[in-house]
Protein backbone atom coordinates (compact mmCIF):
# COMPACT_ATOMS: atom_id res chain seq x y z
CA UNK A 1 0.00 0.00 0.00
CA UNK A 2 1.69 3.16 -1.18
CA UNK A 3 -0.71 5.67 0.34
CA UNK A 4 -2.91 6.22 3.35
CA UNK A 5 -2.32 9.68 4.79
CA UNK A 6 -3.87 11.81 2.04
CA UNK A 7 -7.32 10.54 1.03
CA UNK A 8 -9.31 11.64 -1.98
CA UNK A 9 -13.05 12.35 -2.07
CA UNK A 10 -15.18 9.31 -1.30
CA UNK A 11 -17.57 9.89 -4.20
CA UNK A 12 -14.88 8.92 -6.72
CA UNK A 13 -15.10 5.28 -5.72
CA UNK A 14 -17.56 2.44 -5.64
CA UNK A 15 -16.76 1.46 -2.08
CA UNK A 16 -18.46 -1.88 -2.40
CA UNK A 17 -15.97 -3.09 -5.01
CA UNK A 18 -12.65 -4.69 -3.97
CA UNK A 19 -10.05 -2.07 -3.10
CA UNK A 20 -7.24 -1.60 -5.63
CA UNK A 21 -3.94 -2.05 -3.78
CA UNK A 22 -1.73 -1.79 -6.86
CA UNK A 23 -1.88 1.95 -7.42
CA UNK A 24 -2.15 5.20 -5.53
CA UNK A 25 -5.68 6.43 -6.12
CA UNK A 26 -6.88 8.18 -2.96
CA UNK A 27 -9.31 5.43 -1.93
CA UNK A 28 -10.53 6.42 1.58
CA UNK A 29 -10.62 2.76 2.61
CA UNK A 30 -6.82 2.72 2.53
CA UNK A 31 -6.50 5.73 4.80
CA UNK A 32 -9.01 4.19 7.20
CA UNK A 33 -6.97 0.99 7.19
CA UNK A 34 -3.67 2.73 7.92
CA UNK A 35 -5.20 4.61 10.84
CA UNK A 36 -6.69 1.37 12.17
CA UNK A 37 -3.22 -0.24 12.08
CA UNK A 38 -1.82 2.57 14.19
CA UNK A 39 -4.60 2.12 16.76
CA UNK A 40 -4.24 -1.67 16.82
CA UNK A 41 -0.51 -1.44 17.45
CA UNK A 42 -0.98 1.15 20.18
CA UNK A 43 -3.53 -1.09 21.90
CA UNK A 44 -1.15 -4.05 21.65
CA UNK A 45 1.66 -2.10 23.28
CA UNK A 46 -0.67 -1.19 26.13
CA UNK A 47 -1.58 -4.85 26.65
CA UNK A 48 2.10 -5.76 26.89
CA UNK A 49 2.45 -3.79 30.11
CA UNK A 50 2.95 -6.18 32.99
CA UNK A 51 2.87 -9.20 30.70
CA UNK A 52 6.09 -8.93 28.74
CA UNK A 53 8.01 -6.38 30.75
CA UNK A 54 7.69 -2.63 30.46
CA UNK A 55 5.10 -1.54 27.90
CA UNK A 56 6.12 0.51 24.85
CA UNK A 57 3.30 2.89 23.94
CA UNK A 58 4.06 5.56 21.33
CA UNK A 59 2.20 6.03 18.08
CA UNK A 60 3.82 3.97 15.33
CA UNK A 61 3.95 7.10 13.16
CA UNK A 62 5.67 9.05 15.93
CA UNK A 63 8.27 6.29 16.10
CA UNK A 64 8.79 6.45 12.32
CA UNK A 65 9.12 10.24 12.49
CA UNK A 66 11.67 10.01 15.30
CA UNK A 67 13.72 7.66 13.12
CA UNK A 68 13.83 10.25 10.32
CA UNK A 69 11.54 8.38 7.94
CA UNK A 70 9.35 11.39 7.17
CA UNK A 71 12.21 13.79 6.40
CA UNK A 72 12.09 15.56 3.02
CA UNK A 73 14.64 16.45 0.38
CA UNK A 74 15.20 20.05 -0.71
CA UNK A 75 12.77 19.36 -3.55
CA UNK A 76 10.02 18.64 -1.03
CA UNK A 77 9.93 14.93 -1.81
CA UNK A 78 10.25 12.44 1.01
CA UNK A 79 13.68 10.82 1.45
CA UNK A 80 12.21 7.43 2.28
CA UNK A 81 9.31 5.24 1.28
CA UNK A 82 9.99 2.92 4.23
CA UNK A 83 6.73 3.81 6.06
CA UNK A 84 4.67 2.73 3.04
CA UNK A 85 6.77 -0.43 2.75
CA UNK A 86 6.23 -1.29 6.42
CA UNK A 87 2.48 -0.68 6.12
CA UNK A 88 2.35 -3.06 3.15
CA UNK A 89 4.40 -5.70 4.95
CA UNK A 90 2.30 -5.38 8.11
CA UNK A 91 -0.93 -5.68 6.11
CA UNK A 92 0.35 -8.71 4.22
CA UNK A 93 1.65 -10.36 7.39
CA UNK A 94 -1.66 -9.79 9.15
CA UNK A 95 -3.54 -11.20 6.15
CA UNK A 96 -1.38 -14.34 5.94
CA UNK A 97 -1.56 -14.75 9.71
CA UNK A 98 -5.35 -14.62 9.57
CA UNK A 99 -5.38 -17.24 6.81
CA UNK A 100 -3.17 -19.53 8.88
CA UNK A 101 -5.00 -18.85 12.13
CA UNK A 102 -7.51 -21.66 11.74
CA UNK A 103 -5.03 -24.03 10.13
CA UNK A 104 -2.33 -24.08 12.81
CA UNK A 105 -3.94 -22.51 15.85
CA UNK A 106 -2.46 -19.02 15.84
CA UNK A 107 -3.99 -16.77 18.50
CA UNK A 108 -5.01 -13.12 18.34
CA UNK A 109 -1.78 -12.30 20.19
CA UNK A 110 0.23 -13.92 17.40
CA UNK A 111 -1.57 -11.81 14.80
CA UNK A 112 -0.77 -8.69 16.81
CA UNK A 113 2.88 -9.77 16.95
CA UNK A 114 2.93 -10.03 13.15
CA UNK A 115 1.38 -6.60 12.85
CA UNK A 116 3.90 -5.01 15.19
CA UNK A 117 6.80 -6.88 13.61
CA UNK A 118 5.78 -5.64 10.18
CA UNK A 119 5.45 -2.04 11.33
CA UNK A 120 8.93 -1.91 12.89
CA UNK A 121 10.97 -4.26 10.72
CA UNK A 122 12.51 -1.41 8.67
CA UNK A 123 12.23 1.36 11.22
CA UNK A 124 16.03 1.69 11.07
CA UNK A 125 16.02 2.38 7.30
CA UNK A 126 17.43 5.91 7.57
CA UNK A 127 20.35 4.66 9.65
CA UNK A 128 20.78 1.74 7.24
CA UNK A 129 20.98 4.05 4.22
CA UNK A 130 23.64 6.13 5.94
CA UNK A 131 25.80 3.24 7.11
CA UNK A 132 25.54 1.40 3.79
CA UNK A 133 26.57 4.55 1.90
CA UNK A 134 29.62 4.88 4.15
CA UNK A 135 30.76 1.32 3.40
CA UNK A 136 29.49 0.64 -0.13
CA UNK A 137 32.86 1.30 -1.82
CA UNK A 138 34.83 -0.68 0.76
CA UNK A 139 35.59 -4.26 -0.30
CA UNK A 140 36.57 -5.35 3.22
CA UNK A 141 33.16 -4.09 4.39
CA UNK A 142 31.38 -6.24 1.80
CA UNK A 143 30.59 -3.21 -0.37
CA UNK A 144 27.87 -2.15 2.07
CA UNK A 145 27.14 -5.39 3.93
CA UNK A 146 28.95 -4.20 7.05
CA UNK A 147 26.82 -1.07 7.05
CA UNK A 148 23.68 -3.14 6.66
CA UNK A 149 24.71 -5.34 9.60
CA UNK A 150 25.65 -2.36 11.78
CA UNK A 151 22.28 -0.70 11.16
CA UNK A 152 20.57 -3.93 12.19
CA UNK A 153 22.55 -4.06 15.44
CA UNK A 154 21.73 -0.42 16.20
CA UNK A 155 18.04 -1.03 15.52
CA UNK A 156 18.02 -4.06 17.81
CA UNK A 157 19.59 -2.06 20.65
CA UNK A 158 17.18 0.84 20.25
CA UNK A 159 14.11 -1.40 20.16
CA UNK A 160 15.32 -3.29 23.22
CA UNK A 161 15.90 -0.03 25.08
CA UNK A 162 12.39 1.06 24.10
CA UNK A 163 10.96 -2.09 25.65
CA UNK A 164 9.90 -3.96 22.51
CA UNK A 165 9.58 -7.65 23.44
CA UNK A 166 12.44 -9.96 22.49
CA UNK A 167 10.31 -12.19 20.27
CA UNK A 168 9.30 -9.15 18.18
CA UNK A 169 12.92 -8.02 17.95
CA UNK A 170 13.87 -11.51 16.74
CA UNK A 171 11.17 -11.34 14.06
CA UNK A 172 12.32 -7.92 12.88
CA UNK A 173 15.85 -9.27 12.35
CA UNK A 174 14.77 -12.18 10.17
CA UNK A 175 14.17 -10.38 6.89
CA UNK A 176 16.32 -9.87 3.82
CA UNK A 177 19.12 -11.92 2.32
CA UNK A 178 21.36 -11.83 5.41
CA UNK A 179 18.78 -13.82 7.37
CA UNK A 180 18.52 -16.54 4.72
CA UNK A 181 21.13 -18.94 6.17
CA UNK A 182 19.28 -18.97 9.51
CA UNK A 183 15.88 -19.19 7.79
CA UNK A 184 17.08 -22.26 5.91
CA UNK A 185 18.23 -23.86 9.19
CA UNK A 186 14.82 -23.15 10.69
CA UNK A 187 13.14 -24.86 7.74
CA UNK A 188 15.42 -27.86 8.31
CA UNK A 189 14.31 -28.05 11.94
CA UNK A 190 17.63 -26.81 13.35
CA UNK A 191 16.08 -24.44 15.88
CA UNK A 192 14.90 -24.30 19.46
CA UNK A 193 12.12 -21.87 18.61
CA UNK A 194 8.53 -22.91 19.17
CA UNK A 195 6.30 -23.76 16.22
CA UNK A 196 4.42 -20.47 16.54
CA UNK A 197 7.64 -18.45 16.74
CA UNK A 198 8.87 -20.21 13.60
CA UNK A 199 5.66 -19.53 11.68
CA UNK A 200 5.64 -15.84 12.60
CA UNK A 201 9.27 -15.46 11.52
CA UNK A 202 8.61 -17.24 8.22
CA UNK A 203 5.51 -15.13 7.54
CA UNK A 204 7.32 -11.83 8.08
CA UNK A 205 10.36 -12.97 6.09
CA UNK A 206 8.21 -14.08 3.17
CA UNK A 207 5.97 -11.02 3.04
CA UNK A 208 8.98 -8.69 3.09
CA UNK A 209 10.37 -10.61 0.09
CA UNK A 210 7.17 -10.03 -1.90
CA UNK A 211 6.90 -6.25 -1.76
CA UNK A 212 7.91 -4.59 -5.03
CA UNK A 213 7.85 -1.00 -6.25
CA UNK A 214 5.70 1.01 -5.60
CA UNK A 215 5.23 -0.83 -2.27
CA UNK A 216 2.73 -3.39 -3.47
CA UNK A 217 2.21 -7.14 -3.31
CA UNK A 218 1.49 -7.92 -6.95
CA UNK A 219 -0.72 -11.01 -7.32
CA UNK A 220 0.12 -11.53 -11.00
CA UNK A 221 2.07 -14.45 -12.42
CA UNK A 222 4.17 -13.49 -15.42
CA UNK A 223 6.70 -15.29 -17.62
CA UNK A 224 10.31 -14.60 -18.55
CA UNK A 225 11.91 -15.05 -21.97
CA UNK A 226 12.26 -18.78 -21.31
CA UNK A 227 8.58 -19.14 -20.34
CA UNK A 228 9.45 -19.65 -16.66
CA UNK A 229 6.59 -18.57 -14.41
CA UNK A 230 7.43 -15.67 -12.13
CA UNK A 231 5.59 -14.27 -9.13
CA UNK A 232 6.20 -11.21 -6.97
CA UNK A 233 9.09 -12.89 -5.12
CA UNK A 234 10.88 -13.67 -8.39
CA UNK A 235 10.36 -10.20 -9.78
CA UNK A 236 11.65 -8.50 -6.65
CA UNK A 237 14.85 -10.57 -6.56
CA UNK A 238 15.44 -10.20 -10.31
CA UNK A 239 14.90 -6.45 -9.98
CA UNK A 240 17.53 -6.28 -7.23
CA UNK A 241 19.93 -8.57 -9.07
CA UNK A 242 19.79 -6.34 -12.16
CA UNK A 243 20.20 -3.08 -10.22
CA UNK A 244 23.71 -1.70 -10.99
CA UNK A 245 23.80 -0.02 -7.57
CA UNK A 246 23.65 -3.45 -5.91
CA UNK A 247 26.14 -5.27 -8.17
CA UNK A 248 29.20 -5.27 -5.89
CA UNK A 249 27.09 -5.71 -2.77
CA UNK A 250 25.27 -8.66 -4.34
CA UNK A 251 28.51 -10.39 -5.37
CA UNK A 252 30.29 -9.67 -2.08
CA UNK A 253 27.76 -11.86 -0.25
CA UNK A 254 29.38 -14.87 -1.90
CA UNK A 255 32.39 -14.40 0.38
CA UNK A 256 30.46 -13.63 3.58
CA UNK A 257 31.20 -16.08 6.39
CA UNK A 258 27.47 -16.75 6.86
CA UNK A 259 27.09 -17.89 3.27
CA UNK A 260 27.77 -21.63 2.97
CA UNK A 261 26.47 -22.05 -0.60
CA UNK A 262 28.44 -19.42 -2.52
CA UNK A 263 25.28 -17.85 -3.96
CA UNK A 264 24.92 -14.15 -4.59
CA UNK A 265 22.73 -12.27 -2.12
CA UNK A 266 19.63 -12.08 -4.29
CA UNK A 267 19.88 -15.56 -5.75
CA UNK A 268 19.99 -16.92 -2.21
CA UNK A 269 17.10 -14.69 -1.21
CA UNK A 270 15.05 -15.94 -4.15
CA UNK A 271 15.80 -19.63 -3.56
CA UNK A 272 15.19 -19.53 0.19
CA UNK A 273 12.13 -17.34 -0.33
CA UNK A 274 10.59 -20.04 -2.49
CA UNK A 275 11.37 -22.66 0.15
CA UNK A 276 9.48 -20.55 2.69
CA UNK A 277 6.70 -20.00 0.16
CA UNK A 278 6.29 -23.75 -0.41
CA UNK A 279 6.22 -24.40 3.34
CA UNK A 280 3.52 -21.78 3.95
CA UNK A 281 1.51 -22.88 0.91
CA UNK A 282 1.56 -26.47 2.20
CA UNK A 283 0.23 -25.31 5.57
CA UNK A 284 -2.59 -23.47 3.82
CA UNK A 285 -3.35 -26.24 1.37
CA UNK A 286 -2.50 -24.02 -1.62
CA UNK A 287 -1.66 -26.38 -4.49
CA UNK A 288 0.47 -23.98 -6.53
CA UNK A 289 2.89 -22.09 -4.24
CA UNK A 290 3.46 -19.42 -6.89
CA UNK A 291 -0.14 -18.30 -6.40
CA UNK A 292 0.37 -17.58 -2.70
CA UNK A 293 0.90 -13.82 -3.30
CA UNK A 294 -2.51 -13.72 -5.01
CA UNK A 295 -4.11 -15.52 -2.05
CA UNK A 296 -2.54 -13.00 0.32
CA UNK A 297 -3.57 -10.04 -1.86
CA UNK A 298 -7.20 -11.17 -1.78
CA UNK A 299 -7.12 -11.49 2.00
CA UNK A 300 -5.61 -8.00 2.27
CA UNK A 301 -8.52 -6.66 0.23
CA UNK A 302 -10.94 -8.49 2.52
CA UNK A 303 -9.35 -7.11 5.71
CA UNK A 304 -9.46 -3.55 4.38
CA UNK A 305 -13.07 -3.86 3.24
CA UNK A 306 -14.19 -5.33 6.56
CA UNK A 307 -12.39 -2.55 8.42
CA UNK A 308 -14.24 0.00 6.26
CA UNK A 309 -17.56 -1.65 7.01
CA UNK A 310 -16.85 -1.53 10.76
CA UNK A 311 -15.96 2.15 10.47
CA UNK A 312 -19.15 2.95 8.56
CA UNK A 313 -21.26 1.08 11.12
CA UNK A 314 -20.01 3.16 14.02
Amino acid sequence: MNEGLHPGPEQKFNLTEPVNLLEKNGDPRKRAWVLSLALLVREDWHKMTGKRGEGYRPSIFRLMKAEGLFEKKDTGERKHMAPEHMITVATGALALGKLLKEKIGLQDEDIQDLLLGGLIHDVNKDVEFRTVRLTMENESAGFGQAGYDLAGDVSEQKLRFAGVPEDIIKMHKMVGHASCPEIEEILEGKTELSEKEVIKILILHYIDDLVTSPNIIDPAITSDENSNRLNALDRRCIQNENNPAYEKYNLAWQKDSRNKTGETAFRMQRRVGHLVETHLADLLGVEDPLTLPAVIYSQMQKEIQENWARRKDK
